[in-house]
């Protein structure tokens, strides 16, 4: 009996290795990465890798093939019947009337092509960087809703936070507001549907990105934070709906976290990928070649709502063919001449990005980095500390932030900043879904670098000695980094 179990493990570890190597197109590090967790945990690391390698499950992969082929054909549909003006300019016309935008043609119009994401110029932007202001905004603007309250989160606890929202999304589907919420299952664990049925009691809709019981759909996180009011207002950034962000979270504290909200024309992008996630989950049937459906989603601006900043919303995910937003990034990093900013609560590079950051201070570029200092997740804070040696030996400059930083943010020369809910992970570049939005504005990026320089009075600088760290801890971080292209 203990043969046949022994030649069973063997085989199945066999298959999963010839499953790695064969029929799945991965890079190299992942493909080692694989093979060790087969190899070195029999059984169970087969196992593991069919709940969350990147493409275990084919018939997920061709799922979102689909979703990406009917996205594009909605999209498509939605422009045909767009106004013409600021709203739906083609980013090649739109940057001869701005210096910024003229002078990165380059960056907007591979934007452009990659992810679709038109430029829009009529935007204003408000930044928080503390979660009681933006939620008293939210709620605010939830309050005078008229017409239609939408919501995306990954995590939206059923906690005095979040039922505080759903007591109100809950009043305004009474007063006959239509109003949409989706959350990401696993992100918002252990809070259930029922958690919400005050909103669909009243007339609301509630819908989870994914059903958990689909194993196969485990490592797909819906991780975007979207909130579309009556098409006119947006927010995007790192906040989310829950205590934590207030300073609660039971380890992680302070929180410090960065969101926007946004009017003018680059609304109609966030909530465009808000419904074609919607109809994906929901399957409610949404027709974007509907001209009431275009003016009821899709309004234009009022004139109090716009402004002058430049925008391009930008999604990336499993369902987009490319790291569209990864590939944002490392276009601002190549470009930068004087400075470059970034906070990230978790920092899992791959080599690409790494050679970036090198050529970049190579180069004679400023390149700082601010991480947390208090890990939320202690795993994950040990594979990003496994980088920080190599960053200073590079010329970068760490920080780490005396407590919890959530933000996501980049700010390059002062002149282009991208905020929203992707980390600088391999995981949120490549499995989670996510949305940034990339500004180009001086104003705008040089109220960012001031928050930057705010942060680092916050922050104490990391020196080598404590980036190298015991022999143990080195020795459990290099076993983690070995990993990480499978977190």
């Amino acid at each position: 009996m203990l043969d046949f179990d022994i030649r069973l493990l063997l085989i199945i570890n066999i298959l999963g290795i010839i499953s790695v190597v064969f029929f799945e197109r991965k890079k190299p590090s992942e493909i080692i990465s694989w093979i060790l967790v087969i190899t070195f945990l029999p059984g169970i690391g087969f196992i593991f890798y069919l709940l969350i390698g990147e493409t275990a499950s084919l018939k997920m992969a061709s799922r979102f093939g689909q979703k990406r082929l009917y996205d594009e054909s909605q999209r498509k549909k939605r422009h045909a019947l767009a106004p013409d003006g600021a709203a739906m300019a083609p980013a090649a016309g739109a940057c001869a009337a701005d210096d910024i935008t003229a002078k990165y043609a380059d960056v907007v119009g591979m934007i452009t092509r990659q992810s679709a994401g038109l430029l829009t110029r009529d935007n204003k932007i408000d930044v928080y960087t503390n979660a009681n202001d933006k939620y008293k905004a939210l709620y605010d603007d939830i309050q005078n809703a008229k017409e239609s309250v939408h919501l995306l989160y990954f995590t939206f606890n059923a906690d005095h936070v979040g039922n505080r929202f759903i007591e109100l999304l809950a009043r305004k589907a009474r007063e006959g507001v239509e109003i949409r919420l989706m959350y990401d299952t696993i992100g918002n664990f252990p809070y259930l549907i029922s958690h919400f049925k005050t909103i669909t009691q009243a007339g609301g809709k509630v819908f989870r990105f994914f059903p958990l019981i689909n194993v196969f759909k485990v490592n797909y996180r819906n991780h975007r934070k979207i909130v579309v009011i009556d098409g006119r207002v947006a927010y995007n950034g790192g906040i989310n709906i829950s205590k934590s962000y207030i300073g609660e979270h039971r380890r992680a504290r302070p929180w410090r976290d960065t969101h926007i909200r946004i009017t003018g024309s680059a609304v109609s992008a966030f909530q465009e990928r808000f419904l074609l996630d919607w109809i994906y989950t929901s399957k409610e049937r949404i027709d974007f070649n509907n001209a009431l459906v275009q003016q009821k989603y899709f309004p234009a601006p009022e004139p109090g709502d716009s402004g002058s900043i430049a925008v391009q919303a930008v999604a990336s995910g499993p369902d987009a063919e490319g790291e569209h937003i990864k590939y944002g990034y490392m276009k601002m990093i190549n470009l930068a001449k004087s400075s470059l900013y970034m906070q990230s609560p978790y920092f899992i590079p791959d080599e690409a990005f790494m050679l970036a950051l090198r050529l970049a201070v190579d180069s004679g570029v400023d390149v700082r980095i601010i991480l947390p200092g208090e890990p939320d997740k202690r795993m994950v804070y040990l594979i990003s500390r496994s980088y920080l040696n190599e960053l200073l030996r590079l010329g970068v400059k760490i920080y780490l932030y005396d407590g919890f930083i959530h933000s996501k943010m980049v700010v390059m020369d002062g002149e282009i900043t991208s905020i929203g809910t992707a980390n600088i992970d391999i995981r949120s570049f490549l499995l989670d879904f996510e949305m940034n939005a990339f500004i180009y504005d001086k104003g705008f990026s040089e109220r960012c670098n001031d928050i930057f320089f705010h942060d680092i009075t916050q922050s104490r600088e990391l020196t080598p000695e404590e980036a190298k760290g015991s022999v143990l801890r080195r020795l459990v971080e290099t076993v983690l980094r070995i990993l990480s292209p499978l977190l």
